[in-house]
Parts: structure tokens; C-alpha cells; sequence
């Protein structure tokens, strides 16, 4: 029953392991008796069991429906036979559950379980499903209201990304019976005195309708009479001025309701225009909504975007994921030339105002640097966090649209980093704003594609270099350095006409190298793996090898990284007839970290990539280093360390570097001979 059930649900949280290990032990028993699962649901939905039970019967539940929901007779050591009676008695309850649920954390655990189910079942065996959620939607019960836009976001939801022809019940069945209601509840809630509750249902139905929009678009939403009061209600929340004064915070604005609604807003109006609104894009007969989109709905969304940036500009509450979402707007935007004009207006606030602040290091990221530096590091090397960085999309905006608008755009930032560098050069050195000539800098490095493409810009580009940028190797400010070090490399085809300059330049980046602060280490490898595929780079970089070898090294023990490791890769091949006195040392510091690589966790993606990458390092050194026969004491010494790391394949059967393994096991047998 469900009191001994919630006994030892109770246990499973204990202090003691013994306890929680005996409760583990009851529950897989009790799993194979039915009404084990019904049981559960009763637990959750009762007041009298502590929240911490109910927790625990609500994520079990969950797993048991997530694994064991879609197969009748399911096998193997986890599976769970769900009873035909317990499947109906939760079909029959769960909505019930959810809508009357006061805790999020149950009600989230709860909505997975529907979600489960409807991929299953819905419609064909819970038709009133729809039914009773929009029943619910109709009460005056706001809480009851919230509980059901939340299930009808996970029945949605089940169609988010299926194929058109899968979606076709969103056009003929769900959008119809649902979309004229939710509207009216929408109007209802944007004119109503704005409270956090009815912000969180607006971020419901917003989300209702990014699903229904995500790759087709339903037949109702095509008309103007659907679609237009959607769009204009989601453009006065993004607009919608905020009456309290927002905390500065990006951690606690991000959790705020009206700060969480605008930003679904901006992702989803931008991502209509993106899919639907871009007429040369389409084909018929999709281009006639593009044109109705366009000629509707396309000016009044910039307006928002534009309004949401100035806000920004000023120091406003806007997250990092709304300017990140405008930035990819407005990128979009640029290549038609209609959208173009009403954006030129405002090229000198984008510029100035907006992408230059944006590109400034805030306060957080310099604390990191300093405080934190494996954070900041790991942070600067994430790939999702970098898809979702506000900079990488102002960059991203600013080349393309120097790129594609360059009559407008190129003489305005150019003049603009310009002024940046003089009146830092100008100030007293304790006036000087460093993140502003930071930020220019990062400008600078950006535009390297399009300066570096035309000869007419060689010379300006390299007296801006030696002029502004060379100097910073000597500045305090690490992030300084590390911009420098950033830029040299975004510039590393430049032809100097300046030996002298570019002997600096390489210099101060292998000087980066051996800083004590690992984000510049990081900044100046990368800047390194650039540069050495200049090909007059040698000669200034062999008076240093052993140093960058050795600092390269080091890096890797610290942050043990495929990038990091590729980098020593490409500065083997670029300076391979200066490598000889280093061969060994290479040859066993790169073998060790391999070793310790693959003695990790297997499920540890990041190691195994650095092993595959220390693997072609090993490779690498096999085919650049002298004729070995002409040193057969060095083959010796190499074999040695080679054949522990062949050896330590072999006997581990580690599959995913059999075939590098061979082609090392090939070349040392090359050389035998």
C-alpha cells in the first residue's frame, strides 16, 4: 500500500548506505507486482507524504514510463512490466495530477511522464486527452490553467521535430482545437496587470506556438486573421518596459518570468523569419506567406530587436541569449536590400554603441580570469558556450556585414577602432580603458579575412599592428596579452615589411607562453599554431623552440586538450628540419600523456579525443624527423617508447586507435629495414 511504499521511498535518501542500498533492493522487487506504478501516482498526489517522498515516487515513476511505456512485454535487467490496469489507471489520472501539482520540481518530473506517454498513445488511446486540458484551460483557476498550457506543451511538443508529413494532425486537428481559445487567453493575460504567474503562462504559450511554427507551418497560421494577434502580442512583451528595476546579475535576470518570456519571444519571432519570411530563399508555394510575412510583420519585429539592443547599449536588463538572438536577426536580415535601408540609419549606434560594448570583457569574465582560470578556460573551449556567445554573434554580424554592406560598414569600423586606439594611446596611462581597447582589438582581429584579401590594405593594416596592437605584449593586463597574442594570429599571412616588427610579434608570443596565467598560455598556443605556417616565421621562432616545446608541454598537463595537442601537431610539420635535438623528448612527453589519456574514463569524450590527437602527433614525428637509419641509437631510444604505447593498445583491444596503431606499427617496420 501506499503508506509502506512511502516507508521506504524514505530510506532511499538516508544517510546511511546500507539503508538506501536495502530500500534500492525493495524497490526492484516491488516493481514486478502490479499497481506498483499506480501506487506511485497515488504517493505523488497526496499532501499527507512529505515532499521529499514524493519527489522520489515522481522520479521513479518517470524512469519506469520512460523506459518501459512504449513495449508491452519489455526484457533485460531495468525493464519493468507496466500492467495493462496501471497504464490505465495513470492515463486516466495524470492531468489531474499535473494541473493540481503546487511544486515545480514534481510538476517537471510529472509533464515528462505525459510526454512519455502521449508519443505512445496520443491520440489514438487518450481521445479526451485534448479534451480535458482544454476543459481545464477554461477555468478561472490560474493555477489549473498554468497546469494544463504546461500539458499541452508536452502534447506539442511530440510533434516539435517530426517530419512534415507526421505534423499534418498540428494543421488539421491540434492547432484548430486549441489555437482559438489560447489566443483569448493570451489577449486576456498582455492586457491584464503584469504579475510573475501570468508571465510564466504567456512563456507557455509562446512556446506552444514556437513548436506549432518550428519547421512547417500549420494551414491556420497562414492566414493574417490567426497569425497576426500571436505576433503582435509576443511584439508588446518583448517591447513591454519593465516596472521594477531588474537585478544586473546575468544568473538571476535569466530566472526572472518577464525576462524568460522576452527572450522565447525574440527566439521565436526570429526563427519564423528566419524559416518563413525570407522570400528568395523559398520556393513556391511558400513564397507567398514569405510576402505576406515580409510586407506584415518584418518592420515591426526590427523595430523590437532594435529596441531591445538599445536597451542593452544603456546598460539594460537584456540577457546574453536575447542580444545573441538579435545579433543572428539582424544577420539575417542584411542580404536583402529593403531591410537593408531600415537598418542604415542605425549603422553608428550598431557599431559603436552596441557591438563595441558588446565585445567589451565584462567584469565576471575578468574575475574568472584571474579567479578561476580551468572555468574560464573550459568555458572559452565549449562549443555550446560559444554557440550561444553574444560576442561570437556580434562578430559574426559585424563580418558580414562589412563583408556584404562594405561601402557603409568598413570605413565606419574602421574609423571606429581607429578612435579607440588613439584615445587609449592618448590617456594617461592609469586613465587608459583597457576593455574598450580590448574589444577594438577583437574587432580588428575579425575583419582579418577581408583586410587580409587586398594588398591596398597590407601596409595600414601593419602599421596599425606595430602601432597599437604590438605594444600590448608589454601591458600588465593578462587579457591584454592574450588579446594581442589573438591577433598577431588572426594576421599571421600578413607580409611585413618590417622584420623587425614581426620578430616582436613572435617573440611576444612565445614570451606569453611561459606566463603563469593558463588562459594566456591557451591564447598564445593558438596564436603559435597560426603563425608557424607563416613561412618566414622559422628563423625568428628557432632561437626559441626549446621554450615553446617546453611551455607546450606544460599546457598539456594542465589542460590535457585536443586543440591544444593539435596545435603541437602543426608546430612539429612547420618546423620539422629544426625538431632534431627535441625528437625524444617530444617523442616520450607525448607518448605519457597518451598512456594517461586512455586510463581514464572510457565515457570521457575529451580524453579520447586528446589520445586520437597525441596518436597523430606520433605520427607526425615519425614522418619529419631525419632518416632514422642515419641514427640508429635514436630509432633505439624511439622504438622503446613506441612500443609501450603499441603494447598498450594491443593488450586493452582499445578499437578507435587500431588503425593509427598500424600505420606506426607500418612506419617503425619501414624503418627496421
Amino acid at each position: 500500500d501506499a503508506p509502506s511504499l512511502a516507508k521506504v521511498l524514505r530510506h532511499t535518501y538516508a544517510g546511511n548506505q546500507a539503508e538506501r542500498k536495502q530500500a534500492e533492493a525493495t524497490l526492484k522487487k516491488c516493481a514486478k507486482v502490479p499497481g506498483y506504478q499506480s501506487i506511485l501516482l497515488q504517493i505523488v498526489t497526496q499532501s499527507r507524504f512529505d515532499n521529499h517522498v514524493r519527489q522520489a515516487a515522481t522520479i521513479l515513476l518517470k524512469n519506469i514510463i520512460a523506459q518501459n511505456w512504449s513495449v508491452l512485454h519489455p526484457t533485460g535487467p531495468r525493464a519493468v512490466v507496466i500492467s495493462p490496469r496501471d497504464r490505465d489507471v495513470i492515463r486516466k489520472n495524470l492531468l489531474e495530477a499535473i494541473v493540481v501539482q503546487p511544486r515545480h520540481q514534481i510538476r517537471v518530473q510529472l509533464l515528462q511522464c505525459l510526454y512519455f506517454i502521449c508519443r505512445c498513445d496520443f491520440p489514438e488511446k487518450i481521445p479526451n486527452l485534448l479534451q480535458e486540458i482544454m476543459k481545464n484551460i477554461h477555468s478561472k483557476d490560474l493555477s489549473r490553467i498554468y497546469g494544463s498550457l504546461c500539458a499541452l506543451r508536452m502534447v506539442f511538443k511530440n510533434y516539435e521535430y517530426k517530419a512534415t508529413e507526421k505534423r499534418q494532425f498540428l494543421s488539421t486537428h491540434l492547432v484548430p482545437a486549441t489555437f482559438p481559445t489560447l489566443i483569448r487567453v493570451f489577449d486576456a493575460l498582455v492586457k491584464a496587470p503584469p504579475k510573475p504567474e501570468q508571465y510564466e503562462m504567456m512563456r507557455m504559450l509562446i512556446k506552444i506556438f514556437r513548436m506549432s511554427t518550428l519547421s512547417t507551418l500549420p494551414e491556420p497560421l497562414t492566414t493574417p486573421a490567426v497569425l497576426s494577434p500571436w505576433i503582435r502580442n509576443i511584439l508588446m512583451i518583448i517591447e513591454r518596459p519593465l516596472g521594477q528595476r531588474a537585478p544586473g546579475d546575468q544568473k538571476e535576470l535569466k530566472s526572472l518570468p518577464h525576462i524568460k518570456c522576452k527572450k522565447w519571444g525574440l527566439i521565436t519571432l526570429k526563427n519564423m523569419y528566419e524559416k518563413f519570411g525570407q522570400e528568395v530563399l523559398l520556393r513556391e508555394p511558400k513564397k507567398a506567406f514569405a510576402r505576406l510575412f515580409d510586407q506584415n510583420y518584418s518592420k515591426p519585429l526590427l523595430k523590437s530587436v532594435m529596441t531591445v539592443m538599445k536597451l542593452h547599449a544603456q546598460g539594460g536588463p537584456v540577457t546574453d541569449r536575447m542580444i545573441e538572438t538579435c545579433y543572428k536577426h539582424l544577420t539575417a536580415i542584411i542580404n536583402h536590400a529593403h531591410m537593408y535601408q531600415l537598418i542604415r540609419p542605425h549603422l553608428k549606434f550598431l557599431v559603436v554603441d552596441s557591438i563595441l560594448g558588446c565585445l567589451r570583457p565584462s567584469k565576471e569574465d575578468l574575475e574568472m580570469w584571474t579567479e578561476d582560470p580551468q572555468e574560464y578556460i573550459r568555458k572559452d573551449m565549449d562549443i555550446m558556450e560559444d554557440f550561444h556567445d553574444p560576442r561570437n554573434a556580434a562578430t559574426s554580424f559585424l563580418v558580414d556585414l562589412v563583408r556584404i554592406r562594405t561601402r557603409d560598414a568598413l570605413p565606419l569600423t574602421l574609423s571606429t577602432i581607429n578612435a579607440v586606439f588613439t584615445s587609449y594611446s592618448q590617456a594617461h596611462p592609469s586613465q587608459r580603458d583597457l576593455r574598450s581597447k580590448e574589444a577594438a582589438m577583437r574587432m580588428l582581429g575579425c575583419l582579418n579575412k577581408l583586410l587580409l584579401s587586398e594588398e591596398k590594405y597590407a601596409v595600414p593594416v601593419e602599421r596599425v599592428i606595430t602601432t597599437h596592437v604590438l605594444p600590448e605584449f608589454r601591458s600588465r593586463a593578462g587579457f591584454m596579452r592574450a588579446r594581442a597574442c589573438s591577433v598577431v594570429g588572426s594576421y599571421s599571412k600578413l607580409e611585413y615589411k618590417s622584420g623587425d616588427s614581426f620578430a616582436f610579434a613572435v617573440k611576444g608570443v612565445c614570451e606569453c607562453l611561459t606566463s603563469k596565467e593558463l588562459p594566456l598560455k591557451l591564447q598564445a598556443t593558438k596564436a603559435m599554431s597560426r603563425i608557424v605556417k607563416n613561412e618566414h616565421v622559422v628563423k625568428y621562432l628557432r632561437p626559441h623552440l626549446n621554450t615553446v616545446f617546453t611551455e607546450y608541454f606544460a599546457l598539456i598537463d594542465n589542460v590535457p586538450n585536443e586543440e591544444v595537442v593539435c596545435t603541437l601537431e602543426t608546430l612539429i610539420t612547420h618546423t620539422c628540419d629544426d625538431i632534431g635535438p627535441y625528437t625524444m623528448g617530444i617523442a616520450h612527453r607525448v607518448a605519457t600523456i597518451f598512456l594517461k589519456m586512455i586510463d581514464r574514463d572510457q565515457e570521457d569524450d575529451e580524453s579520447a579525443f586528446t589520445a586520437l590527437q597525441c596518436l597523430r602527433v606520433l605520427q607526425t614525428l615519425l614522418c619529419v624527423i631525419p632518416p632514422l637509419e642515419n641514427a640508429p641509437q635514436l630509432f633505439k631510444q624511439l622504438e622503446k617508447v613506441y612500443q609501450k604505447v603499441i603494447t598498450k593498445c594491443m593488450n586493452k583491444e582499445l578499437l578507435e586507435f587500431f588503425e593509427d596503431i598500424l600505420d606506426i606499427s607500418s612506419a617503425m617496420v619501414k624503418f627496421c629495414h
